[in-house]
């Protein structure tokens, strides 16, 4: 399984054909331009290592949704799809790996089957859709806007809400969607306003306008409802477009919500500057009410509060460093008048973030860290687990892309180094892990389970940072919360 793989050629023009800026990883090439340089050595590496964790899921688990690589097996959660397939499908045309794609994509033809499965419409959406419209752009198989089609015209009466936010949960075969039993027709924020880029790049290859207009509509309700002191929280009614409950976070529930402000605005190409305005008054929102810093060293955090805000604690999930990426792509705009400022906060955050892997013995970060105690931060016994998460390696790839500093692609490569010391499986796969605070790998202890982010996003993030600039050139893509790609 480990065979040399043939490299993809540069993707062709064809339908709908790639710009320049999606030149792959097989391709030859030095300098991407602004000092961009191509570190061939590095990308060998992060490839192979895809690979060995590719066999695990080729073996054990093909065509199911997750593959358990300790225990060798594969597993099929709420989607019934493939879904490991379908989200890892750009990250190995990017990687040039040509056989695998080849089989990926004719396991699509012949047995990916939308029918009775009951799924939640965001994360399908993020990883399914998103994942066969960033490969057909790519590699122009139609099989894959087909599919593309298919699932969208599916889940599409989610939508049918008063305010347009689609209930959580949709079956594929009758179009019946519902919301949690428990909530009174609520959602999480984060799964009802992070659709836009997807569905709208789903119209523009269709030429059915009524998926862009479905999202249109979240939008403008996302922006013409209540916040509670210029925030949101984690639970919506999809009826009224009032929060209902939750905290008040950049962590889980919530995090893509804001993160989807910044990229529709680049995605709309400036036609939507209700966007921006938005985007500008939450992050100002968010730095008052939220942006603290530590004692002893002044780390820079982004602390969470209750619902009704009458109480904040400093728990800092590593979802949250999403947020560098965000804030120093959002300080690339000449609209924003902070720019320079929000590329300071990112550049902190992101030191946040690191020092969140570079202080544990295993040189990985755990799930969450808290900021109560005056010591910088400590990790609770029940948050030392590791996911195989991408989101400190996605504000890596973006912070080199953006200013070139070694530090950045330093730390990205530990980071690799640490993966795969701890969590690499021998015989393949990659696993998460129980603690990030163990020792020796005698203490280790398997999760036993591999995200499919970590083949979406994670690897392919790392990859990237090592690319010239042109591969996937950030100036000409818009990535999604799963690390799909679309033109912008």
């Amino acid at each position: 399984q480990q065979q040399q793989q043939q490299q993809r050629p540069p993707p062709a023009a064809a339908n709908p054909g790639p710009s320049e800026g999606a030149r792959t990883g097989g391709e030859a090439g030095q300098d991407g331009g602004g000092g961009g340089l191509r570190d061939e050595a590095k990308l060998s590496e992060i490839r192979e290592e895809f690979l060995h964790a590719w066999k695990a899921y080729e073996q054990y688990a093909w065509g199911r949704d997750v593959v358990k690589p300790v225990s060798r097996r594969g597993e099929d959660e709420q989607y019934r799809m493939g879904i490991t397939l379908l989200d890892s499908l750009d990250t190995m045309y990017i990687m040039g790996l040509k056989d695998k794609f080849d089989a990926a994509v004719e396991w699509v033809r012949t047995s990916c089957h939308f029918g009775s499965q009951e799924v939640s419409v965001f994360e399908t959406t993020i990883r399914a859709l998103g994942g066969l419209l960033a490969a057909y752009h790519l590699s122009g198989e139609k099989i894959l806007l087909q599919k593309a089609e298919e699932l969208g015209k599916k889940m599409e009466p989610a939508f049918d809400t008063p305010t347009g936010f689609p209930k959580s949960t949709v079956r594929l075969s009758d179009g019946k969607a519902w919301c949690p039993s428990w909530s009174s027709n609520s959602a999480s924020f984060s799964e009802v306003t992070t659709l836009y880029l997807e569905w709208n790049y789903l119209a523009k290859l269709t030429g059915n306008d009524r998926f862009r207009t479905r999202v249109e509509r979240t939008v403008d309700s996302m922006i013409k409802m209540p916040k509670i002191q210029g925030l949101y929280a984690q639970w919506v009614s999809v009826d009224s477009g009032r929060f209902t409950s939750g905290d008040i976070t950049l962590g889980s529930r919530v995090d893509s919500a804001y993160e989807y402000l910044e990229k529709i605005w680049r995605a709309s190409r400036g036609t939507r500057k209700d966007v921006l305005d938005e985007y500008l008054a939450r992050v100002d929102s968010v730095e008052e009410h939220l942006i603290r810093k530590s004692r002893p060293n002044g780390l820079t955090y982004i602390q969470q509060c209750t619902f009704g805000k009458t109480s904040c604690h400093g728990q800092f999930d590593h979802l949250v460093c999403f947020a560098p990426a965000m804030l120093a792509l959002g300080a690339q705009d000449p609209q924003n008048p902070k720019a320079e400022h929000h590329m300071r906060l990112a550049e902190e955050i992101t030191e946040t973030c690191w020092e969140s892997y570079k202080r544990m013995p295993t040189g990985l970060a755990p799930e969450i860290i808290k900021f109560d105690r005056g010591e910088d931060f400590y990790v609770d016994s029940r948050d030392t687990h590791n996911l195989l998460r991408p989101e400190t390696v996605e504000s890596l790839f973006v912070m080199w892309r953006l200013t070139h500093e070694q530090k950045y692609r330093d730390w990205a490569w530990q980071i690799f180094q640490s993966f795969k010391k701890w969590t690499r499986v021998e015989g393949g796969g990659y696993s998460s892990i129980q603690s990030v605070k163990v020792s020796d790998l005698g203490s280790r202890r398997w999760r036993d389970h591999t995200e499919s982010f970590f083949f979406a996003e994670t690897m392919k993030y790392l990859y990237l940072t090592f690319t010239e600039d042109s591969v996937m050139d950030i100036n000409k893509y818009v990535f999604n919360t799963e690390a799909h790609a679309f033109p912008i």
